[in-house]
């Protein structure tokens, strides 16, 4: 717009399609209703604008009025927290098994962490049994640890999951989902470093983590990595029977996938044969 030049004057030579996210389609259907311009458009009436183009459209029409609907931002805000949770194929009553259930949890949620460049400085935990099953005692606890320092790294994410996994266990409950929720996220900005003995400790820094993160995103996917870590188990376990040296189950926390599509493009062992 040229200064000193009236904004209504350039707005009669401008068709609607030429505002944002109207097009030549909605466009005709404006023209019907007697809205050529987009000086039509601004003083149309709001009531009309929302029943053709719906409430952006209003929200358009207000915006182009003087009314600000929407602020603006300069960058996204950063995540408050990332939670990583879910339900068990079949119930759970092991601790142990409960224990590698959440190490894989957790580690998801702190590859998602290092991803965005944040850093944890809160670590929560939470247990639930099946409300669904009436018949059976229901236990649904959950603790959670403010942490002196920003964490990133999964080995030590793992271990403060871990602890408070054990402080709200309970034996004789069958479990149904364990889960983990990575709070008070911060950036590389509002790092401090902590004073131990007289000395300022350095920031986190770079570590293993990310390059596990960059082996996995490039030859496997999150809910199949290619490196592990011990504390999370194996994606099968042999089934203590005589007799059969040969007999696989999938661990029971893993989620049931019996419905699944075959991944045709992207896995050799489930392409189509032909013949």
């Amino acid at each position: 717009m040229r200064e000193g030049e009236p904004a209504e004057a350039l707005m009669a030579e401008v068709g609607c399609e030429a505002l944002w996210g109207v097009g030549k389609n909605l466009a005709r259907r404006l023209a019907g209703l007697g809205i050529v311009t987009a000086l039509d458009f601004k003083r149309a009436e709001a009531g009309q604008i929302r029943k053709s183009l719906g409430v952006v459209g209003e929200r358009m029409l207000r915006e182009m009025n003087g009314t600000r609907c929407l602020e603006l931002e300069d960058m996204p805000p950063d995540r408050k927290g990332v939670m990583a949770s879910r339900s068990f194929g079949g119930p759970v009553e092991a601790l142990e098994e409960l224990e590698e259930a959440l190490a894989n949890h957790v580690a998801r949620a702190s590859e998602k962490v290092r991803r965005f460049g944040l850093w944890a400085t809160r670590v929560d935990v939470f247990l639930q049994t099946n409300h669904f099953r009436k018949g059976e005692l229901q236990y649904c606890p959950g603790a959670g640890i403010d942490l002196d320092e920003p964490v990133q790294a999964t080995t030590d994410l793992m271990g403060i999951a871990g602890k408070l996994l054990q402080r709200i266990y309970r034996a004789g409950y069958r479990y149904k989902k364990v889960g983990v929720m990575l709070g008070g996220l911060v950036n590389a900005s509002c790092l401090q470093p902590a004073l131990e003995f007289g000395e300022v400790r350095e920031e986190p820094r770079v570590d293993i983590d990310r390059i596990v993160d960059g082996i996995n995103r490039r030859l496997g996917d999150r809910k199949n990595p290619v490196i592990t870590r011990g504390s999370m188990g194996v994606k099968k376990m042999r089934r203590k029977r005589e007799g059969d040296g040969n007999d696989w189950q999938v661990r029971r926390w893993r989620m049931r996938s019996g419905m699944r599509s075959r991944a045709y493009t992207t896995n050799w062992g489930e392409l189509v044969q032909a013949g």
